[in-house]
């Protein structure tokens, strides 16, 4: 009987301290479904923070809005002036750093946060549901601004695989939206999911950017190379082998005037079978045995720019000479 009481109270011990944890007072229905697992419980809304990300979500409009928070008097004066701006009616308030500190877990607010709900972009089964204003030079209609430094140019996606850190997504969608790529691709799963923090490493992009869930990316993919895309994998210089491996400086000008999709890998590298989809083998033709490779949000920006001003000066070339 006093060995089943000592472990009863052993068992039951965590559980005492869960109640006096801090975390328990503020968020107790989040406290209890923390774990180790992967499993991730769909978000009720998020807490967006900074002037960037804030400032963008309400001006995309992809998102509702609950509430909006503000740590000075000053703040809260601007932003209800942008809100009338938009027509928004949404509920301000003036609120403490500690209590801001609290709706982001201590992350860079800047005084702002914004309750809204979770960003959630549409799931596409074929590149044609989205490219086809991209494709027809007779399309007409309205051009976000991320599309709109690109019109000359050929189409250029980019897919994500496998980039579970938030910072390296968030600096991957703001190189792009920067650069003028059309949109972005983004598995169901593998990838980080679309959270505040990465709205805040996009520096806000992530807020106006073309982002599309794609159902099954194997197949996605190889009915783009089928309708004559250019699919291409990126990978450090001479990690693989393949013939139709090619670099930013020996890209023929066949390949400059396609679509393009260029698939990036996390930490780890590409899988197997997604490289197995991609006709081409993208190279950053620098580094050495001691470093052979970059960040992948770093060798992005770098390909993304080479890529889009190459193609954009092959393209200029060619519509001068007819």
């Amino acid at each position: 009987m006093i060995l089943g009481m000592s472990m009863f109270i052993w068992r039951t011990h965590p559980f005492t301290k869960i109640l006096k944890h801090p975390s328990f007072r503020l968020h107790p229905h989040v406290f209890f479904l923390r774990s180790k697992s992967t499993f991730q419980r769909p978000s009720v809304h998020d807490y967006l923070y900074g002037d960037h990300p804030v400032r963008n979500a309400l001006q995309a409009g992809k998102r509702s809005f609950e509430c909006l928070f503000a740590q000075s008097s000053k703040q809260l004066n601007e932003y209800q002036t942008l809100l009338n701006l938009l027509k928004l009616n949404i509920p301000c308030r003036l609120t403490g750093k500690h209590e801001l500190n609290e709706l982001t877990n201590s992350r860079p607010h800047n005084g702002i946060v914004l309750k809204a709900s979770p960003l959630e972009p549409p799931v596409i089964s074929e590149i044609d549901h989205v490219a086809q204003g991209h494709l027809s030079p007779s399309t007409k209609g309205d051009v976000s601004s991320s599309e709109g430094t690109s019109k000359t140019s050929p189409p250029l996606y980019i897919y994500c695989d496998g980039i579970s850190d938030p910072q390296n997504l968030g600096a991957i969608i703001r190189s792009s939206y920067f650069l003028g790529v059309h949109g972005i691709l983004l598995s169901k799963k593998h990838n980080s999911v679309l959270s505040p923090v990465v709205s805040k490493a996009s520096a806000g992009a992530l807020e106006l950017m073309n982002i599309y869930r794609i159902q099954n990316p194997i197949q996605f993919l190889k009915d783009c190379s089928l309708k004559d895309w250019k699919v291409f994998a990126t990978a450090p210089m001479g990690s693989m082998s393949n013939e139709n491996q090619t670099s930013l400086l020996t890209m023929p000008e066949s390949l400059a005037v396609k679509p393009k999709i260029v698939v990036f890998g996390g930490e780890h590298g590409l899988r197997t079978n997604m490289i197995r989809q991609c006709e081409y083998i993208l190279t950053l033709p620098h580094g050495d045995r001691f470093v052979d490779s970059l960040n992948v949000s770093v060798a992005a920006g770098i390909i993304l720019h080479s890529m889009k001003d190459y193609s954009l000066k092959i393209t200029s070339n060619s519509q001068s000479k007819l």
